[in-house]
Parts: C-alpha cells; structure tokens; sequence
C-alpha cells in the first residue's frame, strides 16, 4: 500500500541537506523505546499510516482486519491482553552556517 508515498526509510530526504552550504552536519541521536496498550492501539496505529488511512474505507478495513488477524494468530501477540511494540524515534539537527 506504501506505493510511491515518500518514506524515511528511503533516506531520500538527505539529499537536501547533503546538496547545500546552509546548514552544518546532520548530526542524530536514536531513541529506543517500548509502546505498550490494547489491540485497539495497535490497530489505530496501522490505521493512522499516511497511506493506510488515505485508501477507500472498504481497503483501509481490510488492512486493519488482516492486522487484527495477525495479533490472533502470531505467538507473540497471541492471546495478549496488551500488546509491547518495540519502537525507535531517530533525532537530527543542524545549524544554520
């Protein structure tokens, strides 16, 4: 469902900062952390993606169903009242030169 939508992952955003004399260095941190609530936040989660929730209602629902169906059915999450996602927030700043 991704298509096109422009990601971090791809760390195509470096670009702007790597072609100019504006700024400094990119410098980063990376945060590590848990989320831990219900299904329900879970299935928000997923939901709430730029381009999950920017699909037709009916695909968004399937989504969400294949998600919750998965929390069934995986070891993990199987049975689990709360569910522990592990996350990472990375932190970048420079200055202006």
């Amino acid at each position: 469902h991704e298509g096109g939508a422009p990601r971090y992952k791809s760390g195509d955003w470096r670009k702007a900062f790597d072609s100019t004399r504006l700024f400094s260095l990119l410098t980063a941190e990376s945060f590590r952390y848990v989320q831990s609530g219900p299904r329900s936040m879970v299935l928000d989660r997923i939901a709430s993606i730029s381009f999950i929730s920017a699909l037709p209602e009916s695909e968004r629902a399937v989504v969400v169903s294949r998600v919750d169906h998965l929390l069934d059915t995986a070891p993990e999450t199987r049975g689990r009242e709360i569910i522990v996602l592990p996350c990472c927030t990375d932190v970048f700043w420079c200055s202006s030169r």
